[in-house]
């Protein structure tokens, strides 16, 4: 996981990794949903290819203790994979965000998923943020 506070430790998120998530083609937004205090997210839904709207990815940002709820999966940056998340992690997020919250310090977490377009539905697209995302960091 990637922590960060207002202290010398604080670490970015790759800018190649950023680049791989729209991989440098069509990066217009598909579909955003603005932040709401009642959500706590915002999401953005792009096409990561631009001969097809077929292959979205759903770029989410929040409240950590909200979308980490959201997640089933977490990045690991050392093995550069994607591993489950289990409950004892989600555990240990939360203890470190209560260490934050203690001094004072709000995080922001940010997910994905790959999603193909028939999953999107305008009467629901607010069901896509409930789960299956991939935790990228908090910070």
């Amino acid at each position: 996981f990637f922590f960060s506070s207002r202290r010398r430790h604080t670490r970015f998120l790759p800018v190649s990794w950023a680049r791989r998530c729209v991989q440098e083609t069509d990066t217009n937004n598909f579909r955003r949903l603005a932040f709401t205090p009642q959500r706590r997210l915002m999401t953005s839904i792009i096409n990561r290819s631009a001969d097809s709207v077929q292959n979205l990815r759903v770029l989410t940002k929040g409240y950590p203790e909200r979308l980490v709820e959201c997640c089933s999966r977490i990045y690991n940056w050392e093995s550069n994979s994607v591993q489950n998340l289990s409950e004892n992690d989600k555990q240990n997020i939360a203890n470190i965000l209560k260490q934050y919250d203690e001094q004072g310090l709000r995080g922001l977490a940010f997910a994905y998923k790959d999603i193909d377009s028939s999953q999107i539905n305008e009467a629901d697209l607010h069901a896509i943020e409930q789960k299956d995302y991939v935790l990228i960091c908090i910070i």
